[in-house]
């Protein structure tokens, strides 16, 4: 183990970290199977500790077979990536489309990387064991999974973890090795003795309790009761006091639970069998790990005793097929939902928790979806209006400019003499990445409106940015937002531009900032906020991202319509003004309306690839065109 915890407290982290403080507003579902549940109980509680957000550690049966929100984010903890398991419901978390998938895997080759790569709701921290097989109770792996999302959740906070650098300083109650072999033999010979353990706990010691249970159960070491101290009050004592003689009582407690599990043990008459596993660290989540591996030690004890190896045991084969058979998909499954009635799944989109039973409700939606996929295929278009980030290019490449493939798409459209307008929050610096990437003969044919609308031309014109008259409504705002003491919490950066103000904050923040900043300006006629993945903009009420689409279908004739494109489509979304029209498609957030706004891009994808997915299904005409959007 000292390999391991040694390589898991230096293991690079930044990407982990990342993921962790984009679902940091986010309940959160952890799911894992075997030692992987035991981590997922341990990342579930350091996620409602750091976040105060709710967190539940699930199987993959008690995931697939309940109907969760798509809104809490999901980790998948697995050491192999190859069970059937959990790669099945790494199906149904993309097909419940959840905001934030994120996988953790200890095998950088495993086919639940490979066989879902292309999904991008997937985020992936990958790293290989430094350890030879982990053998049959995976108690490196556990160790290694529990320490790198410790160092994680404590960066990601802000927080300062002293972590021992070596293994037997942080694991031993003394120095010596031995000494401390001895002095837990001889307090658990009472204990592992017998052929059942009652095991209590207080939230920290969650952690060791299920795994322990879980190494008791699969080393055939014993049975292993678990109960927090209180819940043991309400009849679980019984037990103990019938069986006093073939049982035993154990627990684990962390600074907060010490005081209450003694006065719990005070009241155990002195002929039953009992210990308290106490952690030396005074942090719950340090207690965690410092109580598990005591556990490790315990098992050993008791595997000596009973002349057991845990490490090692024979599976029947009953047991191999046990393992091997997939979780069966319950009439919940969204999966099954996507391949048969994708239709109902594209509702669902719009209604997360939509009910399909009411005939008269779900008549309706039906119609009003079949007759705008329809739309797409009669419509004549001859423009079309694109929010940029988010939509032609991804944030996370803000600062290297849209791809190549997105590139020679428009150039593709602009051939066709199809007219392009781009809409966009960014002002100079769009215009620069749109230079730079854009062969200059195509220019003047692409029509651009800066800064939510309120600037406009066409990309060959050159705008000066800096010389733009100061808007007084958003001026007035950035004087009353640079002295606000709730703002100066955060870690941000308010960008004052002609027209309007931008406040760009890491993702975990902005939430927040927006929830705020809607109760502070609520009242103000003058301003509007809009969001986006990045930032929150506050511009005039008069400006909107619309005038491009306006301008764009003045040029055309007057049989011919926009097709307008964004990713937030949602009431307080950047793309909203863009998106609330019929003609409107969505690739990430849509509105509730029902006759604009839809997301048709296929499962398991958001931004740029769908954007990619309805331009490839354009049929041209002439200086038109169409879409085929209907489901095959």
């Amino acid at each position: 183990m000292d390999k391991a915890y040694n390589w898991a407290t230096k293991y690079p982290i930044d990407n982990l970290i990342k993921y962790l403080k984009k679902i940091k507003e986010e309940s959160l579902i952890v799911i894992g199977s075997g030692g992987s549940y035991s981590v997922a109980s341990y990342i579930s509680s350091l996620h409602s500790e750091f976040t105060s957000q709710i967190a539940k550690a699930m199987t993959p049966l008690d995931y697939i077979s309940t109907n969760t929100s798509s809104n809490s984010a999901v980790i998948l903890i697995t050491t192999s990536g190859k069970n059937t398991d959990i790669i099945n419901v790494l199906n149904e978390a993309v097909a419940r489309e959840h905001k934030h998938i994120i996988v953790v895997c200890a095998n950088p080759n495993a086919p639940i990387i490979t066989k879902f790569s292309n999904y991008t709701i997937i985020s992936y921290f990958n790293f290989k064991l430094p350890t030879k097989k982990d053998g049959f109770l995976a108690v490196n792996s556990i160790l290694i999974f529990s320490i790198l999302f410790l160092r994680a959740y404590y960066k990601s906070n802000k927080k300062i973890l002293f972590l021992p650098k070596e293994f037997d300083e942080f694991a031993l109650d003394s120095k010596d090795f031995d000494e401390f072999e001895n002095t837990l033999r001889n307090n658990l010979k009472h204990i592992i003795c017998k052929d059942t353990i009652i095991v209590l706990f207080g939230n920290w010691g969650r952690f060791a309790a299920i795994d322990l249970e879980s190494k008791y159960s699969e080393s055939a070491l014993g049975n292993v009761s678990l109960s927090d101290y209180r819940n043991f009050g309400h009849g679980r004592h019984n037990w103990i006091d019938k069986k006093w003689q073939i049982s035993s009582l154990l627990a684990f407690a962390d600074r907060k639970s010490e005081k209450n599990l003694k006065r719990t043990f005070s009241l155990i008459p002195e002929k039953i069998p009992k210990y308290i596993f106490k952690s030396k660290y005074s942090e719950g989540p340090l207690s965690a790990i410092d109580l598990l591996i005591k556990t490790y030690f315990l098992v050993n004890l008791a595997g000596v005793y009973r002349n057991i190896d845990p490490s090692s045991q024979g599976i029947p084969e009953f047991g191999r097929k046990l393992y091997r058979m997939s979780v069966t998909t319950s009439e919940l499954s969204k999966y099954q939902l996507w391949r048969k009635e994708p239709n109902r799944a594209y509702i669902l989109r719009k209604f997360p928790n939509f009910d399909f039973s009411t005939k008269q409700v779900r008549n309706f939606w039906k119609k009003s979806f079949d007759d705008y996929q329809a739309s797409f295929t009669e419509e004549k278009f001859g423009g079309i209006v694109f929010d940029f980030d988010g939509t032609l290019c991804p944030s996370e490449r803000r600062k290297i400019g849209i791809a190549d493939d997105v590139v020679s798409n428009l150039l593709h459209l602009i051939d066709h003499n199809i007219k392009i307008g781009i809409a966009s929050g960014r002002g100079g610096s769009l215009n620069r990445d749109l230079i730079e990437k854009i062969p200059k003969e195509y220019h003047e044919k692409i029509f651009v409106g800066y800064h939510n609308g309120s600037i406009c031309g066409f990309l060959s014109e050159k705008i000066d940015f800096d010389n733009i008259s100061i808007n007084a409504y958003v001026n007035e705002i950035n004087e009353l937002l640079c002295d606000d003491k709730y703002l100066s919490l955060f870690e941000k950066d308010i960008r004052h531009k002609p027209t309007q103000l931008t406040i760009i904050a890491p993702n975990s923040d902005l939430l927040s900032i927006f929830s705020y900043l809607n109760t502070k300006l609520g009242q103000n006629k003058e301003v509007k906020m809009v969001l986006s993945d990045h930032s929150i903009d506050i511009i005039p009420k008069t400006v909107t991202k619309t005038v491009v689409i306006d301008l764009i279908q003045n040029s055309l004739a007057k049989n011919h319509s926009v097709l307008t494109i964004g990713d937030k489509g949602s009431i307080d979304g950047n793309d909203f003004d863009l998106l609330n029209r019929n003609l409107s498609l969505s690739v990430d957030e849509v509105s509730s309306n029902p006759f604009n706004c839809w997301n048709l891009g296929p499962m398991g994808y958001r931004g740029v690839p769908i954007t990619l997915f309805y331009l490839n299904r354009i049929i041209f005409g002439e200086n038109t065109f169409h879409l085929n959007l209907k489901m095959e």
